[in-house]
């Protein structure tokens, strides 16, 4: 569905279609550095295309980081747009690689971390972020030993989600939003593992207000609540871009048998969530999602 809650026609949506197709075609007789200047000029492009997603970067970028001009603040967001634009182009080139075959080409950073985590048998729950690129970090988790299911916002083209879904699917069992509670819930009852993207906005009724980025938020506590809930460890799983090869960072777990009793509650589990994502968009600012409106609804935002 758009934005508007309307669906596209159907001749939109096989233009749009044929156009990535033969985009898709071409990306498979570039390089992967080649692909990726494609993009930046393309994400530069956009940048200037849309001008009121640019503009909620920018304002976003300035509340997060009062010392930086406004000047400095245009460059992160123009950097933003030309990061996300190579790597959705990277990861359409490699839609017809096997999971095994782009999990190759990552660095994988932490693996302690994740040792520790599977020790408790207790299934497991996967945070990440639109940081990076998060779609290409999802190729990793088959190497983890579990089987995992994760919750994906269906693309307004049906057709081109059809192969977007199919790239997902190389790692994970992926559900609609609508079933997502259910399909979630079901795995963490078979100590299998699910993937969530808490970094968000999302309604009241969804979730609590914590700080991210230093700011209140509404950020989901569905990841806490289910932790809590089934004693399964959390992890932060985060994809790195580098020239040549990509890391994918394995953070801390948190490990609810191993929280006090203060700290046993869906705010305190939430808040350490958001600050691991918090920690990492300070690290490489122009990696993360910027031209979201994070900060809407929230009280002082």
């Amino acid at each position: 569905m758009s934005a508007t809650g309307r669906k596209k026609s159907l001749w939109i949506q096989w233009i749009e279609y044929v156009v990535y197709r033969v985009m898709a075609l071409v990306l498979r007789f570039l390089s992967v550095e080649q692909t990726r200047r494609l993009g930046e000029w393309t994400g530069a492009l956009a940048c200037r295309l849309f001008p009121s997603r640019t503009r909620v970067a920018v304002r976003n970028l300035a509340a997060t980081f009062p010392a930086k001009s406004e000047r400095e603040c245009d460059e992160i967001a123009t950097r933003c747009w030309r990061h996300f634009s190579g790597e959705i182009l990277v990861y359409v080139r490699e839609l017809d690689k096997s999971a095994e075959e782009v999990a190759g080409d990552l660095d994988l950073v932490g693996k302690e971390h994740l040792e520790k985590a599977l020790g408790k048998n207790r299934g497991l729950i996967v945070y990440s972020a639109h940081f990076g690129n998060w779609e290409t970090a999802v190729a990793i988790l088959p190497t983890f030993g579990l089987p995992f299911t994760a919750v994906a916002r269906p693309l307004d083209n049906e057709l081109i989600d059809r192969d977007a879904r199919k790239g997902r699917e190389r790692a994970v069992k992926v559900v609609p939003r609508r079933e997502a509670a259910r399909a979630l819930v079901g795995a963490l009852k078979k100590r299998e593992g699910v993937v969530v993207l808490p970094d968000q906005a999302v309604f009241p009724h969804e979730g609590l207000v914590v700080p991210f980025l230093g700011r209140p938020a509404w950020t989901t506590s569905s990841p806490a609540r289910m932790a809590l809930h089934f004693g399964a460890p959390i992890l932060g799983v985060f994809c790195v871009p580098e020239r040549g090869r990509t890391r994918v960072e394995l953070q801390l777990p948190i490990l609810p048998d191993e929280l006090s009793a203060s700290e046993r509650n869906e705010e305190f589990v939430t808040l350490r969530i958001n600050d691991a994502i918090s920690a990492i968009i300070l690290r490489y600012p122009e990696y993360w999602l910027w031209m979201h409106d994070r900060w809407k609804r929230a009280p002082d935002a």
